[in-house]
């Protein structure tokens, strides 16, 4: 049999798609050289023909022999069928299937286990394969229970998912709104150069006072800001901790007691941090640690004290805080990444003389500071009647702790990308490696039920970026160009359960981002399963002047743009499409055509508006257009309405460049105005009281 014959068979056998559709809708193949490096990431050999052949009998028989899956799913509101899989001289014998509830309860289920259904036999290695189906007790109580299967001698286990059907999904009257903005745009009189909790914390409580109920943000994860240098938010040190930039100084209660010589001697460096109109992080977060290098050192130096018994009682709670202190403080004294680290420190193996205790005690403080100051901002902001809208990243950078910690749960041997669009031609490589899609099914998905409730403590709403990796990611494999890779799968209905599971938990709403060529079925789990989705004006527009945008759904977080997208006075100008030319990812014919058809979906929205009434004035203006958007979006039954903070003032500058990294200026740049303008400007106060009232009528329809 030929190569070209079993590679596509052991690609389909271990979830690696052969095809996909792109954004234009054509049908697009993954190379053979994609597909054996892709299936070389997953850690299957397919680099010979031989090996090819073997690793596809190898699947074949432990597919056959797989006695129960890691993980199995049951939908608390009806039975479950469990699939068992024995050679047919198992089922003669005795055994005993006893499912452990999460709460400590024991089911014992041997008799169902005898009266399973028989779904087929097979054989494999010459062994007869029963498959049978065991029926689980309907509605098992939601959360995570283990299940045994003793056969004989032999003990096999299963981590059994009972999910709600849907996630949390509270009955309201109500039409919500609120506003985005970037935290390190953030900015007040008394910021040390960037926002911070402090920032965030005010923020809410503006919004409060005009009758908002939601206050979004980009992600608050830790980022590597000396070296390694990487600051954007959606390349996090790790999904497990919060960002020690963040801290708001004035608040940290051992900074009340350190000498003022210390905060005068910093004080000019802070004035001119805060001055600038650009985030710089090095410096700020240099200027930032001298003082809570300081805090950390009074407050050992009160070991007796309500706050060191508090900080040790924080420590005792969070055991695996010590583990992460030290690597970052071993990625400090050595001044290299972990790939670099000699081979004990690489494997996980850190020692405490491997890094100066002082560091290793200021890493686990300023977790211990950020999980309080989080903490009071995200109470403060419920009992205001707001709720935080966290950013979930899809991935975790490649040098990071979440990734050293372990390895085994990444592909190492990809990064996470797009294929080719009409935007970026030759496609996205972001960087990170992927989930390993059975690592995390064999790990219980331990991972990933540790980060979704660390942002659920915090978050009452979570967006997921990119939904689409619910079902199927793009994996790139590394040093390939990002045409050349290929999709692989992931459980879907696994990834579903889980997120049912925490979301109903932590009493939060989930948030799935389903732009671009999301796969129909992760569009029907997402309604089914009751996550929200986006709508975002900007993507949902058309050159119909009959219908000029998409009708807006109900469980919808609704917004002009996103932060991956130009402002909207950038939008309505064509700015986006003038830089991507100048960035060379658009020819000349291509941007004209871009033009085109950007003055057209403008012109049918502003004869679409005008129909129905919303201004009354000759040509409308930028600010007319804005208005018009905010009460049709406001009128509309989404569920929430979001406005970026920087389209009240017709900013054109973008926060983020999607595909640049040193030709554009990403994650830096700060708003035009301060917290104090912004409450003082009757424009932007103007906007909101707008949205205000058209959600307060939408919500009486």
């Amino acid at each position: 049999m030929t190569r070209d014959t079993l590679l596509p068979r052991l690609a389909r056998a271990k979830g690696v798609l052969l095809r996909h559709v792109d954004a234009a809708g054509r049908l697009r193949d993954a190379t053979p050289r994609a597909l054996r490096r892709v299936l070389g990431a997953l850690g299957v050999d397919a680099s010979t023909p031989r090996a090819t052949a073997d690793a596809l009998a190898l699947h074949r028989v432990e597919q056959g022999k797989t006695v129960l899956e890691p993980v199995h799913v049951a939908w608390t509101h009806g039975a479950s069928l469990l699939p068992v899989k024995l050679p047919d001289a198992s089922w003669q014998r005795p055994l005993r299937l006893v499912l452990h509830l999460e709460s400590g309860r024991r089911l014992d289920l041997t008799a169902r286990c005898r009266r399973a259904v028989v779904k087929a036999v097979a054989n494999v290695d010459g062994t007869r394969i029963e498959h049978r189906l065991v029926t689980l007790p309907a509605r098992l109580p939601a959360g995570y229970h283990r299940l045994a299967l003793e056969v004989g001698s032999t003990r096999h286990t299963s981590l059994v998912m009972a999910a709600p059907p849907t996630a949390y999904d509270p009955p309201s009257d109500t039409r919500r709104w609120g506003v985005f903005l970037p935290l390190y745009a953030v900015r007040a009189n008394t910021d040390w150069g960037a926002g911070d909790f402090g920032g965030l914390n005010e923020l809410c409580h503006d919004v409060a006072r005009l009758g908002g109920s939601v206050v979004s943000t980009l992600p608050l994860l830790p980022a590597f800001l000396d070296t390694p240098f990487e600051p954007s938010p959606y390349s996090p040190v790790s999904r497990l901790y919060w960002n020690e930039f963040y801290i708001d100084l004035e608040t940290v209660p051992e900074a009340q007691s350190l000498p003022s010589s210390l905060s005068q001697r910093l004080d000019d460096r802070r004035r001119a941090m805060n001055r600038a109109m650009q985030v710089d992080y090095r410096r700020v977060m240099a200027l930032k640690r001298e003082m809570l290098a300081a805090c950390m050192r009074r407050l050992l130096n009160s070991l007796s004290s309500a706050r060191a018994r508090a900080w040790r009682r924080h420590l005792a709670a969070h055991p695996d805080l010590e583990r992460y202190a030290r690597f970052r403080a071993v990625t400090e004294a050595r001044g290299d990444t972990w790939p670099h680290w000699p081979e004990p420190l690489r494997q996980g193996d850190l020692r405490q003389g491997d890094a100066p205790r002082e560091t290793v005690h200021y890493h686990s403080y300023v977790q211990w500071v950020a999980h309080e100051q989080l903490g009071q901002v995200t109470r403060d902001a419920h009992r205001r009647g707001v709720d935080l809208y966290l950013d979930m990243p899809l991935g975790v950078h490649r040098d990071g702790y979440d990734v050293w910690s372990a390895p085994h749960l990444f592909a190492l041997g990809a990064n996470g990308g797009c294929p080719p669009d009409p935007v970026f031609t030759k496609g996205q490589d972001w960087g990170f490696p992927p989930l390993h899609p059975e690592a995390q099914r064999l790990d219980g998905y331990a991972y990933v039920r540790r980060y979704l409730a660390h942002h659920l403590e915090r978050a009452r709403m979570l967006r997921l970026d990119h939904a689409m990796s619910l079902r199927r990611l793009y994996w790139v494999p590394c040093g390939e160009p990002a045409t050349n890779g290929a999709y692989v799968n992931y459980p879907l209905e696994e990834w579903c359960a889980l997120l049912c599971i925490e979301s109903q938990r932590h009493r939060a709403r989930i948030i799935g981002e389903n732009l671009g060529t999301v796969p129909a079925e992760v569009n029907r789990a997402m309604r089914r399963h009751r996550f929200r989705e986006l709508y975002v004006v900007q993507y949902e527009q058309r050159p119909s002047l009959t219908q000029p945008l998409r009708r807006i759904p109900f469980r919808c977080v609704a917004s002009v743009n996103t932060h991956d997208m130009p402002p909207f006075a950038a939008h309505l100008a064509g700015l986006d499409i003038a830089d991507r030319g100048a960035l060379g990812l658009i020819s000349s014919r291509v941007q004209f055509q871009a033009r085109s058809e950007r003055a057209r979906m403008n012109q049918a929205l502003a004869y679409h508006f005008r129909l129905k009434g919303l201004w009354k004035r000759g040509r409308a203006s930028e600010r007319d257009l804005l208005e018009a958007l905010l009460r049709h979006l406001g009128s509309s039954r989404a569920e929430t309405v979001l406005v970026n903070v920087e389209d009240l003032w017709l900013e054109t500058n973008p926060q983020n460049v999607p595909g640049t990294s040193r030709e554009r200026v990403n994650w830096r740049r700060k708003s035009q105005r301060t917290l104090a303008e912004l409450r003082d400007s009757p424009e932007s106060g103007g906007l909101l009281r707008l949205l205000r009232e058209a959600r307060r009528l939408a919500g009486k329809a």
